[in-house]
């Protein structure tokens, strides 16, 4: 089962007309009902009573419409999730830091970072040890 057919199934129950979801898909009519003729097939249950009158859902359409709609939503979720976080792993972070007291800790911090982030780029820097002169 694709999503694809999910969506023509949705188009065709809110319709209840073939044609009119087919022109709203932007398909012709024939490999629309052939595809959920097909989506019928799979599942194994008859989901729209078709007759010269139109279209009507049957019990299990309605089941099956409610639940297409929740994994199409689902699925364009998931979509804008993996987009954010694929423009995320691109950033970098960049650390400054001082030899002496910091190397200790800095090693912990990036070890842990690696853990969260896998792949994420880092830049490092040794900063020049600052001395304090008292006058």
């Amino acid at each position: 089962m694709e999503l694809r057919h999910l969506r023509y199934f949705i188009a065709v129950a809110e319709e209840l007309n073939f044609s009119r979801a087919a022109a709203r898909l932007h398909v012709s009519q024939p490999p629309l009902s052939r595809q959920i003729r097909g989506l019928e097939a799979e599942l194994k249950v008859k989901l729209l009573d078709r007759n010269t009158q139109g279209v009507r859902l049957t019990r299990a359409g309605h089941a099956v419409l409610v639940r297409s709609r929740k994994l199409v939503c689902d699925a364009e979720s998931l979509r804008a999730e993996a987009q954010t976080i694929g423009k995320e792993s691109e950033e970098e972070l960049r650390i400054g830091y001082a030899p002496s007291p910091t190397a200790v800790i800095i090693s912990g911090v990036l070890a842990r970072y690696h853990e969260l982030s896998p792949g994420q780029a880092l830049a490092s820097t040794i900063l020049p040890t600052l001395r304090c002169c008292r006058g």
